[in-house]
């Protein structure tokens, strides 16, 4: 009976110690289980902790590069901006001094146009009236004395170019460069147009030394003569508003030719 105890309790000290075994490998089993969950644990947390902080990361470059570029577009939109203002101003500029100078080659244009006779003009000036005589010439006496000759006409005309007159026409023929007073047939031609009598020669300028100096004892003497001998009509008026027409003659030059100076 003894030994059998004791087997017994040989057996039972054996399971305990089997037992204590299994719970100490368990043991080890759950530490090691639990030890790498844990650093499972702590590498996903240090994943997650770390992620947006890459993420946060990369936004800023991105950030940074996208900012860096619109500030350097904008840098290079301010250049062009000035550039451009520059531009336009020296446009302005130059338009400004074409206009100028188109202003004054207007003006000169227009100046010629009126020496040259081409535009119709007005204001104060002298009025000189040529005409035949009314008298019935006697017997024996030259009837020519008693009419208007081109030679007397162009004597007039002379002398009002000689007193300052600027514009001059005959029964509204305008006098230019190539006008012409001649007589043919008995009538006076002007610019190759056939005039009547009475004359008038209308003068634009200053109306009383163009009068003062028609009037002049010195001036004109065998026209006076003749118009007191002969009643040959001849006076001069000075005008406030006259008027002469344009150049309605034409010029053709055939053997004129732009020089240089």
């Amino acid at each position: 009976m003894t030994n059998s105890g004791g087997i017994i309790q040989k057996r039972g000290f054996h399971r305990v110690q089997q037992f204590h075994f299994s719970l100490s490998g368990w043991g080890i089993s759950l530490t090691v289980v639990l030890f790498v969950l844990g650093l499972f644990l702590s590498v996903q947390w240090r994943s997650e902790r770390e992620k947006p902080a890459a993420q946060d990361s990369r936004a800023g470059e991105i950030y940074s590069t996208t900012l860096n570029r619109l500030e350097a577009e904008q840098k290079d939109l301010k250049g062009s901006v000035d550039r451009l203002r520059k531009e336009i101003q020296r446009y302005q500029e130059l338009a400004g001094l074409s206009k100028e100078t188109m202003g004054e080659i207007t003006d000169e244009l227009r100046l010629q146009r009126i020496v040259a006779g081409l535009v119709p003009l007005k204001g104060p000036g002298a009025k000189v009236v040529l005409d035949d005589s009314k008298k019935t010439p006697a017997t024996g006496e030259n009837p020519n004395l008693y009419i208007v000759h081109d030679y007397q006409l162009r004597d007039v005309v002379n002398l009002l170019w000689h007193a300052g007159a600027e514009s001059i026409a005959v029964n509204d023929e305008r006098l230019v460069s190539t006008s012409s007073i001649y007589s043919s047939g008995g009538t006076i031609m002007v610019n190759s147009t056939r005039l009547s009598p009475p004359f008038a020669v209308q003068a634009l300028g200053d109306s009383d030394r163009m009068a003062d100096v028609v009037g002049q004892t010195a001036s004109l003497r065998t026209l006076k003569a003749q118009s007191e001998a002969y009643g040959l009509i001849f006076n001069i008026q000075k005008e406030k508003d006259l008027r002469v027409p344009a150049f309605r003659g034409s010029y053709a030059p055939k053997f004129l030719n732009v020089g240089r100076p």
